[in-house]
């Protein structure tokens, strides 16, 4: 065997997925990642939670803190607010009890760790964005090291095209973006995108699919609805060998 090398074997060593689920406003997101195994540290940035969280909290052990109402107004306020998420993810990805970690979205944590760092988040130099790039990179590779499911949920904007390449006004193509550090998509292990449709009988109904997947390419595309829309059977369905009843 060459020398600080270790043979890789087919064992599963972890029961852990990074995970991005985007989608539009009310359509699942959040709901999806309070599917994941508990107990949750759930980082809030965003207005959805309430009336979602209640639904599970006879279920599991959720635990929630909000940045929304921190002061935001001057740098300091910019820093001490990007310092105590921080602070709060690493303690988090330590504790024992904790077996996923939500990021409700991920598009508001692009937003505070850009105040924090230049007190703004528009006109900035895209040379400037090295360090903030790396350090947010950083965080997320933390869980790859961990036992920690990491699920990072994210809003979707609209997809804009130039009319054509010798004008700047652009349109909407009907498609939609992940918005936010636009790195997440390749960092992850998993891109999913929740969605309502109805039925028939005109009943919206859940649906996950799978953008695309790391650990089994033959996944990407699948669509998941109903019941099945859920991270413990879709996890299950991710990893060979596992069942829903060792994702939750």
């Amino acid at each position: 065997m060459p020398k600080g090398f270790e043979r890789a074997t087919s064992d599963i060593k972890k029961l852990r997925l990074i995970v991005r689920v985007g989608g539009l406003e009310k359509e699942g997101k959040t709901h999806f990642a309070l599917t994941a195994p508990g107990s949750i540290g759930m980082q809030a940035m965003d207005r959805g939670t309430e009336g979602v969280v209640e639904k599970f909290a006879d279920l599991k052990d959720i635990f929630v803190k909000g940045y929304r109402d921190m002061p935001a107004k001057t740098p300091e306020d910019h820093q001490a607010r990007w310092d105590a998420f921080v602070t709060d993810y690493k303690m988090l990805l330590k504790d024992p009890i904790i077996r996923t970690i939500v990021w409700d979205t991920d598009t508001e944590v692009w937003e505070m760790i850009r105040l924090a760092h230049f007190g703004k988040l528009t006109q900035i130099k895209s040379h400037h964005y090295g360090p903030v790039n790396a350090e947010l990179r950083g965080l997320i590779d933390m869980a790859f090291t961990s036992d920690t499911n990491l699920i990072m949920a994210a809003r979707y904007k609209k997809q804009y095209i130039k009319k054509n390449p010798h004008s700047d006004d652009s349109v909407w193509n009907g498609k939609f973006d992940a918005a936010g550090f636009t790195e997440v998509a390749s960092i992850v292990q998993v891109n999913l995108r929740t969605k309502l449709v109805r039925d028939g009988d005109g009943e919206q109904i859940p649906t996950i699919e799978v953008i695309n997947c790391r650990q089994n390419m033959q996944m990407n595309g699948e669509v998941f609805e109903g019941e099945m829309a859920n991270f413990p059977w879709i996890a299950a369905n991710i990893i060979e060998g596992t069942s829903p009843g060792d994702w939750e």
